[in-house]
């Protein structure tokens, strides 16, 4: 695709979303973002005032637009967000997609779509089975892009500064119970924000991408979870642990702690699947998940403002 193609996106502020649009920036794309809530984004992009649950701005930001990257999602309990963002609002910005003449739509899901427990996998392979109404309302977005002929990526663990919902609650945990979940042995398929950022890029800008193809999003191996953790609590002065706790002792006082089940699930037992399709169609992209020093340091600082260390 040629420098200057005009490029939609939602979510374009989110904890992945943002790396997107630098990505595409890098790529000389004339980005253009759906804004719900008055949030900073880069300079050089155009904001158009909107919501995904209400269809409000959908024929602005898709006006001349070549490619759709989705990155907005609802992620919350209540069901009727989940039916009104996720499943119709998804439907109706594809429908005005296709209307508004846009080659390519890429939409940003999650592994949870296939309810947890992956050891190994291809895309071709894994049954999709939602384990949630969450999960369930993803699996449905995903059906609304790929009929279009879109593009569906499905990452597990995503780290980096600004994770909030996985890592940090991780961390936080380790240290408020000075043990290893499991023995911090679970597998892990993980994936730098940055790394799914570049990836939602590069596949909006190939034109040759296949039309309804899923990928995966994540390192070539999966990732001891145990390796993760090492490297900020010592950033943060914390002492390794030298016990270990059971996912299901977690499991019955996780709620007092703020960790919810599937936060659990995916870090109490194996959970990882194979995404050489995508690294294999985009090799530059980065092989491994490791956090960077800036990565490194949003953590220690998350979690020293979220526990007393």
């Amino acid at each position: 695709m040629t420098a200057g193609s005009r490029v939609a996106v939602t979510g374009a502020t989110g904890f992945i979303g943002s790396r997107a649009v630098r990505a595409l920036l890098a790529k000389n794309a004339d980005v253009v973002a759906l804004q719900h809530r008055s949030a900073s984004t880069e300079s050089s992009v155009d904001v158009i005032k909107g919501d995904l649950g209400t269809g409000d701005g959908f024929s602005e930001l898709l006006q001349g637009a070549r490619v759709l990257v989705h990155c907005a999602s609802y992620i919350g309990d209540d069901e009727r967000l989940q039916e009104r963002v996720n499943i119709t609002g998804t439907a109706h910005l594809v429908e005005a997609a296709e209307h508004a003449g846009v080659e390519r739509i890429v939409y940003l899901s999650t592994s949870a779509v296939y309810g947890g427990g992956i050891a190994g996998g291809t895309e071709d392979e894994l049954l999709v089975a939602p384990g949630s109404s969450l999960s369930a309302s993803r699996r449905a977005a995903e059906q609304a892009v790929l009929r279009a002929g879109g593009v569906v990526v499905r990452p597990h663990a995503v780290v980096g500064a600004g994770d909030r919902w996985f890592l940090l609650s991780v961390l936080a945990a380790t240290v408020r119970f000075n043990a290893w979940i499991e023995g911090g042995e679970s597998r892990v398929s993980v994936a730098n924000a940055a790394q799914v950022g570049d990836a939602l890029a590069l596949l909006g800008m190939d034109e040759d991408c296949p039309r309804g193809a899923v990928f995966h999003s994540g390192g070539p191996e999966p990732v001891r979870l145990r390796g993760l953790i090492e490297p900020v609590l010592r950033s943060a002065g914390c002492a390794l642990p030298t016990q270990t706790l059971s996912g299901d002792h977690l499991r019955r006082v996780a709620d007092q702690y703020g960790i919810s089940r599937s936060q659990l699930a995916m870090v109490a037992q194996d959970n990882w699947f194979d995404a050489r399709r995508l690294l294999s169609r985009y090799p530059q992209l980065a092989q491994t998940p490791e956090l960077s020093a800036s990565d490194i340091g949003w953590y220690v600082s998350a979690l020293r403002a979220s526990i007393e260390l």
